[in-house]
């Protein structure tokens, strides 16, 4: 089952439709009730598995050919978290 989520919405790029619209909705995972489960279910090893092989296909995608760096800007910044005032980065 394609995710028409991705395929119909008319502002995305249409490489980025051909490759996430076959991803089924909700593979990346639902709610959970806690941090502690969702990191639980992180550690496993299958979703270990599913991260290397997340990285090995987005490295394939990162050529010059499929995008270009030409012109390109890249920035870092950092957000203070209101509610706890910590730094993310």
């Amino acid at each position: 089952m394609a995710n028409t989520k991705i395929t119909d919405d008319p502002r995305i790029d249409p490489r980025i439709k051909a490759l996430f619209g076959a991803f089924e909705p909700g593979m990346a995972g639902g709610d959970v009730s806690s941090r502690d489960v969702l990191l639980k279910e992180a550690g496993t090893e299958e979703a270990a598995a599913q991260r290397e092989m997340i990285t090995a296909f987005l490295g394939m995608c990162a050529t010059e050919e499929i995008a270009p760096s030409t012109g390109l800007t890249v920035t870092e910044h950092v957000v203070t978290s209101a509610p706890d005032r910590s730094r993310l980065n």
